[in-house]
Parts: structure tokens; sequence; C-alpha cells
């Protein structure tokens, strides 16, 4: 549904550009249309052409603050007080969604809050939309706001941490926050069709299941799946609430075992929250291609069921997304999954590898480790404090050189011989253990026996093995207990590994 000659409504007073970087405005119009846009003493001019327009201008240093105006034809539009700075996109599902609001330490936060040059804008939830029907039907028009103690319960938990940490070492320039995600949903809702089309595997796990399920289904039809999931949900809610009321002296764990889960997933349906490509086409595409500096991506709860595709799921969102924000060497910071305990054995564990091997494979993108962190009952942790600002040292480290503290320990080298494992690490410089440091020998019949992991003192660990030792595994769980950190506090990702193809450098 687009109204001719305007400017995309990620654009407003305030908002936020990112410098160093040819950067774009964009919009809709009337084709033919002239199009003039005019920043910094500097003009800019392009035609609307198939209904869209866009132009690119100069880098800027960061600082600036202009008036951007735009002349569409004989018509202008002032957008005030636009600045230079940094900008960066945090997207996913729930976690990454998760408002400071609903953080442990929000009142805490609120009260101790400084003034910080920062800035966010949420992009509108629009799960489903086309020329007759709009999902929610009533979506506000968001605009860029300036993070104050009066705002930041609406701002994402974890980004608010991060730009915290962020702006402790560079408080010369803006940071600018855009929010982009929803919860519950899968890496596929935020792809292409096309996208999800080049890989068979990820095609046939995602789009034809959902086809198959929609291909018939009628108005009618979807209303009353979509009522009666509403209502179970409802009745669920209404039950434990009661249930918590009567059971005081229960935990959340003994509550779930006795009256299960919230329902999940919704029904598939046509305009459904978890249809493929649906947040491409309803969320992403009213952004791109806003210049940002870095992607902070928390997600997989919702695909750990599939974890087996995941690599291809990611590295494919990875790519396309690369492409359409026209940066090749756009930063991806993938949180992994933290510890949880409810999800089905070991498909947090699996997820968690997925996103670590997809980080270690391909350029600038790269991983933070969280399963140090987490609830064994909540799938939303109370606390995003940790992430965030693990997210911000990784930033610093990568984007700005501040140092190597952001990096987690990484495998350099894996040798193997009869009786011994050795593993080499990077980004270790002194070794943190807390506990028992112990792995899981596995042999060639199955049978598990613990073992204690030697840390030496040259960012090696070295582990004891049998003839007959097939794997070894450590924190390989989903909700591990992991001991070995380097001196910043970060643990060393769990493994799940046959030492018999490891015989090589990683």
């Amino acid at each position: 549904m687009k109204t001719l000659n305007k400017v995309a409504n990620i654009f407003s007073d305030g908002m936020v550009l990112q410098r160093h970087q040819e950067v774009p405005v964009f919009g809709t119009g009337a084709d033919g249309t002239h199009i003039r846009v005019k920043f910094a003493e500097k003009e800019y001019t392009t035609i609307v052409k198939n209904g869209n327009w866009c132009v690119w201008m100069d880098p800027q240093e960061g600082g600036i603050r202009s008036d951007l105006i735009i002349t569409y034809g004989s018509e202008q539009e002032v957008i005030h007080s636009v600045q230079i700075g940094d900008v960066y996109l945090l997207a996913g599902q729930s976690n990454i969604e998760f408002k400071l609001s609903e953080d442990r330490d929000f009142c805490q936060e609120k009260e101790s809050m400084n003034n910080m040059d920062v800035y966010y804008y949420n992009v509108p939830k629009i799960i489903y939309e086309d020329e007759q029907a709009q999902v929610p039907r009533e979506i506000q028009k968001n605009k860029w706001e300036k993070l104050s103690s009066e705002n930041c319960g609406d701002v994402s938990a974890v980004g608010f941490y991060f730009v915290k940490q962020l702006v402790s070492y560079m408080n010369y320039v803006p940071i600018g926050l855009v929010s982009m995600n929803k919860g519950g949903t899968s890496a596929s809702c935020w792809q292409s069709i096309d996208a999800l089309k080049s890989d068979f595997e990820v095609y046939a796990t995602y789009v034809l299941p959902h086809k198959e399920a929609v291909k018939d289904q009628t108005d009618e039809e979807e209303e009353r799946l979509l009522q009666q999931f509403e209502e179970k949900v409802e009745k669920y809610l209404q039950t434990r609430k009661e249930f918590v009321r009567t059971h005081p002296q229960l935990s959340i764990a003994e509550v779930k075992e006795i009256i299960g889960h919230t329902p999940w997933p919704p029904p598939k349906t046509r305009k459904g929250l978890l249809r493929p490509a649906g947040l491409f086409e309803t969320m992403l595409k009213k952004i791109i291609p806003f210049s940002i500096r870095g992607i902070i991506w928390y997600q997989g709860e919702e695909d750990a069921q599939y974890h087996q595709v995941y690599d291809k799921l990611l590295y494919n969102l990875i790519k396309e997304w690369r492409k359409l924000f026209y940066q090749e060497q756009l930063p991806f910071y993938v949180i992994q999954l933290p510890a949880y305990d409810e999800a089905e054995k070991d498909t947090w564990a699996f997820l968690r590898e997925q996103q670590r091997m997809v980080t270690s494979k391909e350029p600038f993108s790269f991983f933070i480790t969280t399963f140090d962190t987490g609830e064994a009952h909540a799938i939303h942790p109370a606390s995003k404090n940790i992430i965030g600002t693990r997210a911000a040292n990784l930033v610093l480290s990568h984007s700005y050189k501040k140092d190597e503290k952001g990096y987690a320990p990484e495998m350099k080298t894996i040798e193997v011989n009869d009786h011994e494992v050795i593993i080499t690490y990077k980004y270790v410089k002194t070794w943190s253990v807390k506990g028992k440091p112990v792995c899981t020998l596995v042999d060639t019949k199955g049978n598990k026996v613990e073992r204690r992991i030697n840390v030496a003192n040259n960012q090696q660990l070295r582990i004891n093995i049998e003839e007959s030792t097939s794997y070894i595994s450590y924190c390989f769980e989903n909700f591990p207990h992991p001991t070995i950190f380097n001196e910043e506090h970060l643990p060393i990702p769990a493994f799940k590994m046959n030492i018999r193809e490891q015989c090589r450098s990683t």
C-alpha cells in the first residue's frame, strides 16, 4: 500500500545517518517525478521509476547535523535535525524484542541513566499487508526518538545495554539503533522466497509445508483457526494463573510439568506470523537499503527444531541482507542462544553449534557466546545486561579496533595422538576455571565416561583419551554449566567432535 511522493517512513526528525558511507535516501512516488535531495549544502537528484526513487549522498564525517530537504516536483518535505553517526540494526525474535521495561534491572537503569547521544527507531510490526488488508489493522507510524529516562523502557533491552557500553568508549558521535524484530519468528520469515528456494533442504523444511497447509484455505477457515488458537492460549493463561494462585509452593518447572507449556506454534495461515518470507516483505523491505554499520542478530529459538538446516538458513540470510544493504562486508554479530532446559534434548546445543560454524566460516561475521547465561525454565531470561555488554565489546574490538577483549576463545588447532587431544585457542592470555573442568568421552560402542580437562598455561587444553574414544563433548547440552573461561570471563564454546576427523587445523 504505497503512497505517492514520499520518503520512506524510517526518515524522520532527529534521525541518525551512517557516517563514512554513501547514504541512500529513498521513497516512493509517481513515475517521472523529479526528486531533489539537499543535505549539508549538497544536492542530489533523481527521477521516480516504477514507483520508487533513491539517491545516494556522499559520505560525511560524524557529528554533522543538518536538515534533510526533499523536493518532489513542486512539493517539499523537511526532515529536521538529521545527524551523522553510527547506526546498528537490532534484528531477530523475542529475546532482542524484549524491552528494557521487562528487564530485571529496569528501575535501577532508569534512575541512574546518564544523558546519552543515542537515538532509536522501532520498525512497525506489520505482520501482513496487501491492497485490501493489513494485520494488525492499526499501525502507529513510529519516529526517531532521543533515548531518555522517560522512554528507555520502550527500547530493546539488549540494545540498551549494547549502546550503554558503546557510548562509554565513543561519546563523540551520535549512535542510532534501528529495532526490527518480532517474537516467535523463524529466520525463514526474514528472507525472500527466492533466497529460501536457493537451497532445497531449506525450501522443503519451511516453504513446502506452509504451501501445502494453506493451498485451499479460505478466509473463513483462516479466521476460525486463528480464533481457536487465541482462545486456546487465553484458556491456558487463565488456567495457569489460577493454578499458580492455588499452588504457590510449586516452582515454574513444576507448574509447567503439570499443566504444560503455553500453546505454540500458531496455525499455518496465509496471513500468519510464521509464513516464509512474510516479515521480509512487511518489515525488512520498508527499511532497505538504509545505511548501517552492523547488525546484531539474536534469533534461533524458533528454528532449534530444525537445527539440521539452520547453517544454510543463516548463511543465506547473511548473504541476502548484505546484498540488499549494498555492503558485501556488512558485519553480522550473531548472539548465540543462552542456556535453557525446556527444549527438546540437545536441540539448542546443536543450534548454537550451527551459529558458531556459520560465523567461523563466513567473513565479517562473529558470534557472541551466551550459553553461560540464561534461565532453566524461562525462554526469555530476565536480564540482558551481560548479552548487550558482550555484543558491544565485540563491536568495539572489531569495528573500532579498541582491543581484542571482545572476542571469545576460539579453537585454533586440534592435535590428536594415541593418548591425548590438545586444543589450542586464540583470544586467550590466561585461563579462568570455575568449578571442575570436565568433558565427556564416548567410545565406539556408545559408552560414556567423564574426563578431566587439563588446563595448560599456553592457550592449550589437554584431554587424555582412550584408544577406543570416538567423540569428545564439552557442555554440549541445552542447559550446560561451563567451567573454562578466558581472562575476560568469556567461556570457550561448547563442542562435540569426532576426534578421528579432527586431526587438522580448524
